[in-house]
C-alpha cells in the first residue's frame, strides 16, 4: 500500500483535506482527487500547496504534476530505525 507525499506532508502539518483546501482557496475534493491519483495538479494548485506545506514542488509532485508515493511499509521501516 501506498501514500501520496501531499497526503504525508499535509498530515505531518496536523492539516485535513479540508484544512488545506480553505488554506489554498481550493474545495476539498479537489485536494483528494490530487491525493489520490484521480486527478493531476497544476502549476497554481502546486504553487499554493507548497507554500502552506513549507515543502520544495519536486519534494511532492511529479514533473507531469502527479503526487509522488511512498510505500507505507518503507515508512514504518525508516521509523523503527
Amino acid at each position: 500500500m501506498e501514500i501520496t507525499l501531499l497526503e504525508l506532508y499535509r498530515r505531518q502539518k496536523g492539516l485535513t483535506g479540508r484544512d488545506l483546501a480553505r488554506k489554498i482557496h481550493y474545495v476539498t475534493n479537489i485536494i483528494s482527487q490530487v491525493e489520490t491519483g484521480c486527478r493531476r495538479s497544476w502549476p497554481a494548485f502546486r504553487d499554493r500547496v507548497c507554500e502552506v506545506l513549507q515543502v520544495p514542488e519536486d519534494a511532492i509532485f511529479l514533473p507531469n504534476g502527479a503526487c509522488k508515493t511512498v510505500r507505507i511499509d518503507t515508512l514504518l521501516q525508516a521509523v523503527g530505525e
